[in-house]
């Protein structure tokens, strides 16, 4: 898979389905375990530049379908990449997510504790621990997306319409009704 031009890497970004994406496509070579037991992680497509960003990009288009993005991420073999990625999202993008995103994400993923967040990067500033930290957020659904005070309204706005259209139980479990 070493042999892939850029091009065949694009158009494998672009039409492949989910599982091939978490699980084939790697940022380093040290991602590819050619003695794991999981047959998928003897082997990978390395992502750099361009792809990696279209990669990105792709796995993002998720967070809006119906199926459950945060126990698809737990699979995926960049969930570092991705999170370095959303961390640095423009108003834009999140004022975006806040209209789109499905339940899942919206009431998982997206957090007005920046005192929570700040804590969690300060308690897990190396990068080893930094690693486990990203695991363990898709697992204890810790806020990912930092809404800024700008858009609470916003937040809000969808938060009430949710409850309003029936996902009374997406918005009881909201991670923000824990703050």
């Amino acid at each position: 898979m070493k042999q892939l031009s850029e091009d065949e890497i694009e158009k494998l970004i672009h039409t492949t389905c989910s599982d091939f994406l978490h699980q084939l496509f790697v940022t380093s070579s040290e991602d590819i375990n050619e003695n794991s037991i999981k047959e998928y992680e003897q082997y990978g497509i390395i992502l750099q530049g361009n792809n990696l960003q279209m990669y990105i990009d792709r796995i993002l288009t998720f967070t809006t379908r119906h199926y459950n993005f945060i126990d698809e991420m737990k699979s995926n073999r960049n969930t570092t990449s991705i999170l370095k990625y959303i961390w640095g999202f423009p108003i834009s993008t999140i004022k975006d997510l806040i209209n789109t995103a499905n339940e899942n994400v919206f009431h998982n993923m997206i957090t007005v504790d920046i005192e929570n967040v700040s804590r969690l990067a300060k308690t897990h500033s190396d990068s080893q621990s930094l690693d486990c930290v990203i695991r363990n957020i898709f697992e204890k659904k810790e806020g990912l997306i930092i809404c800024p005070n700008s858009l609470t309204k916003q937040y809000l706005d969808r938060m009430t319409l949710d409850w309003e259209n029936g996902e009374i139980s997406a918005v009881i479990k909201s991670k923000n009704l824990e703050n």
